[in-house]
């Protein structure tokens, strides 16, 4: 290779997913490579990421922090990982949450397929919301009114 540009490094990226993974099973390491930047005589992975087979996401990491948030503030719901919602043939994951995201924050994967979806508040609830064992009625900042 004399010059790098974008069809070098796709090949270059190509390579890497190809040869890292083996190497890397054998320290228990898995990689992430972000999005390539060329100059014509190199290029650069951005967010190239090494980490322990077993190890959370990013955004998995985040979830949990979400879920520990909406346990502190005494929600009635949080989210259950590790559930499996079925949906029609397809099921569905919930892998993620993504805070930056104002109208779709939560990230599903489809079990068959591997595809990533990011879904609203409301929807991630309706498929994997749970009661909070920790909820305490009398610790609400408002009280129903009582109609009738």
């Amino acid at each position: 290779m004399k010059n790098i540009h974008k069809k070098e490094a796709e090949l270059i990226r190509q390579l890497l997913k190809a040869e890292l993974p083996a190497i890397l099973k054998k320290y228990n390491l898995n990689f992430e490579l972000g999005n390539a930047v060329y100059d014509g005589s190199s290029v650069k992975f951005n967010g190239f990421r090494l980490s322990t087979a077993d190890a959370k996401t990013p955004a998995m990491k985040e979830l949990d922090r979400e879920n520990e948030f909406r346990k502190q503030i005494n929600s009635a719901t949080i989210l259950r990982t590790g559930v499996n919602y079925k949906d029609g043939n397809k099921t569905y994951h919930l892998v993620g949450y993504k805070p930056r995201a104002r109208k779709k924050p939560y990230i599903i994967e489809c079990l068959e397929s591997g595809d990533h979806y990011v879904v609203t508040e409301k929807y991630a609830e309706e498929m994997f919301g749970g009661p909070n064992p920790d909820f305490d009625k009398s610790k609400l900042d408002y009280q129903p009114k009582v109609v009738g």
